[in-house]
């Protein structure tokens, strides 16, 4: 099976305007074998703590926010999918440590990383975070695919 590239990120991308978060807004998409979506997430509050008024500001409110990538996987195992070995995770950002432990964990094989949105401001927080991730997930026999989502590709299932 034949992946559009473009039309995944753009899905992920899609499913990130769904953050509540006021920064960055993260989109996650798992993809199976034969190129259905099978799970999509975006990082977000816990509900219904973001409505919670004791939480007064934004650095606490993170504490109680998780990324899209582990609420995917959360999602996923919640309907029922416990096989991720086949499925490929497609997302707005480059994945944080933990959730790059959590995808090597789940055993997620291909990760396809929209590079578009990880401007100056995210690589100056994230870099040092990133480079170690990307060592765990090539360590761990995770095929990664970068894109900015301009070029055009296909990605074989």
């Amino acid at each position: 099976m034949t992946f559009s590239v473009l039309a995944l990120l753009d899905r992920a991308n899609k499913i990130a305007l769904f953050s509540k978060k006021p920064g960055t807004k993260v989109g996650a998409v798992l993809v199976d074998k034969m190129g259905g979506v099978i799970a999509e997430a975006c990082n977000d509050y816990i509900n219904p703590l973001y409505d919670n008024a004791d939480i007064e500001n934004e650095e606490d409110r993170c504490l109680y926010s998780e990324h899209a990538e582990r609420r995917l996987i959360y999602s996923a195992i919640q309907s029922g999918i416990y096989d991720f070995s086949d499925k490929m995770l497609v997302v707005t950002h480059f994945p944080c440590c933990d959730c790059s432990r959590a995808i090597i964990l789940i055993g997620i094989r291909k990760l396809l990383v929209g590079t578009k949105h990880m401007d100056k401001e995210f690589l100056e927080k994230w870099s040092n975070n990133i480079e170690v991730s990307k060592r765990m997930l090539v360590s761990n026999q995770v095929t990664i695919y970068e894109n900015d989502s301009t070029e055009g590709q296909s990605l074989s299932g």
